[in-house]
């Protein structure tokens, strides 16, 4: 078998996907009904975030930046405007 031919057996080989040379189908699936998700708020998300810090047990130093971070952020959207997390 001459390096041409290896090569072409290779590419058969490859081509589908699989070494036993049959086909990988993607999978079916039905197209969703989707409703929109509800917006998050900025104020929502952060106040989250503090909750699942504290049932962490993260160090009180620790969430008092986060805190920090958090009013810097809150700053920072109120500022420009911004009352949800996907703007």
């Amino acid at each position: 078998m001459g390096m041409d031919a290896a090569r072409a057996f290779k590419g058969r080989l490859e081509a589908p996907g699989r070494w036993d040379g049959s086909t990988l189908e993607p999978p079916r699936t039905e197209p969703r009904a989707t409703e929109p998700l509800p917006a998050t708020t900025i104020s929502e998300a952060t106040e989250a975030f503090l909750a699942r810090g504290q049932d962490r047990a993260i160090q009180p130093t620790t969430l008092a930046k986060y805190r920090t971070f958090i009013n810097q952020l809150r700053a920072y959207c109120d500022g420009r405007g911004y009352l949800f997390i996907d703007q």
